[in-house]
């Protein structure tokens, strides 16, 4: 393998672990604020949607990152990560961290929606940029 192609796979990992990470950060960190903002409080409503509002956007940026960082990651597992998984003995580790990163994913993603329901049932912009008549921010 090429030393250049090696580098870009080994950026492309990193990126893609760090992005699977995403979601689950940012719709937990979105889901207590929402949990601990006191009703009504102008201020902390204004963060509320400013926060949500960032994160919706890095959510969609890591999402997409997944989906396209996987590509060269899939085309070179066995060759890259299962092969030296495997000759080290350590073939089991990896498939419980590829289950569990899927369930970091998947587990966001949830919570996202969560936080997105209630964001809802308080009346509040349901998308990074909808805003309620008559809101103010």
């Amino acid at each position: 393998m090429a030393p250049g192609f090696a580098v870009f796979l080994t950026i492309n990992n990193s990126l893609h672990d760090a992005a699977t990470a995403l979601p689950a950060a940012g719709a937990l960190t979105v889901w207590l604020i929402l949990r601990n903002a006191p009703a009504g409080g102008e201020g902390s409503m204004a963060l509320l949607m400013n926060v949500y509002r960032l994160m919706a956007r890095l959510m969609k940026y890591a999402l997409a990152w997944i989906c396209i960082g996987a590509i060269p990651r899939l085309l070179s597992f066995s060759r890259i990560e299962w092969q030296p998984a495997c000759d080290r003995g350590h073939g089991a580790g990896l498939i419980a961290r590829n289950i569990f990163v899927l369930g970091l994913v998947v587990g966001g993603v949830c919570l996202w929606i969560a936080a997105t329901r209630k964001m809802k049932s308080r009346g509040l912009a349901a998308g990074p940029t909808e805003q309620q008549p008559g809101q103010t921010l």
